[in-house]
């Protein structure tokens, strides 16, 4: 061991990572990381669908708008009436999903929580990291210091990580093939306690 500033290191090449020393960290970083993916992967889909109803609604009502100029040149038959017809409940349905779904409102939402779990993990990785630096792992009393210094970093990211929980619920609503349920993810975050 080398003695640095008087605490107690282990020889170079032989380091452990602050993650290595405290498991419950390693797995709060990867689920925080999952999150992540997880809100970037619904935000995208939600533009998507966005994009999608919003050429479809433009596109459905030049159609509609049209209905005059294809009566005029194909005569007022029953199945220019019915395709506008048609046209017009899609058309409704098409809004109907925009106002209740709001996809383009919620994508940009979605990406923000995404970024709130990226933050999340880089400052409990930060914190960690500083407690594990300054930290004397040598003796008895500063392992236990660095124990109890590690559960507080481990609360504090708890907490706030059920604020962002709180916020992403706030968002959902359920769609087309269940496009707005949480699905369930096999990785779980180990208790700090």
């Amino acid at each position: 061991m080398i003695a640095d500033s008087g605490k107690v290191r282990p020889p170079a090449g032989t380091a452990r990572s602050v993650e290595q020393e405290v498991p419950e960290l390693r797995g709060r970083l990867r689920y925080l990381n999952v999150e992540h993916d997880r809100c970037l992967k619904y935000a995208n889909t939600l533009s998507g669908w966005s994009m999608f109803w919003k050429i479809l609604l433009i596109a459905f009502g030049a159609l509609i708008a049209a209905q005059g100029s294809f009566a005029k040149v194909w005569g007022n038959t029953n199945w220019i009436t019915i395709s506008f017809i048609v046209l017009g409940v899609l058309t409704a349905a098409a809004s109907g999903f925009d106002a209740a779904f709001k996809p383009g409102e919620r994508s940009p939402k979605f990406a923000a929580i995404a970024f709130e779990y990226e933050d999340l993990q880089k400052e409990t990785y930060l914190d960690a990291n500083s407690l594990y630096r300054e930290a004397d792992l040598g003796t008895p009393d500063g392992r236990r210091t660095f124990n109890t210094k590690m559960d507080e970093v481990l609360k504090r990211s708890d907490a706030k990580l059920k604020a962002v929980r709180d916020k992403e619920l706030a968002l959902y609503v359920t769609g087309p093939t269940n496009m707005g349920r949480r699905r369930r993810i096999k990785l779980r975050i180990p208790s700090s306690h």
